[in-house]
């Protein structure tokens, strides 16, 4: 099985959607090694499994179904770049 989660920022309401095929905790941990998710602001993180994509499912097009799904609700507050041109 494969996962699509959510990284929101509680203070600002700001979300991240994306995949992975490891356990949650690793890929969180992956990106709190970048510039976009500082690890000095880790209490402000909220992580959450919004999709569990069976294996032979086209798991690209379900993280693009979420981007769009969150991004149509919030633009503003999406830190997703892909998947989010042209959308209204």
């Amino acid at each position: 099985f494969l996962l699509n989660r959510s990284s929101d920022l509680k203070s600002t309401g700001e979300f991240y959607i994306g995949q992975t095929m490891y356990a949650p905790v690793f890929r969180w941990g992956q990106h709190l090694k970048t510039e976009r998710f500082p690890i000095e602001n880790i209490t402000d993180y909220q992580f959450e499994v919004i999709e569990i994509v069976p294996l032979g499912c086209n798991i690209l097009e379900r993280e693009k179904y979420w981007i769009q799904k969150f991004y149509r609700d919030n633009p503003e507050k999406s830190l997703n770049i892909m998947c989010t041109a042209n959308i209204s």
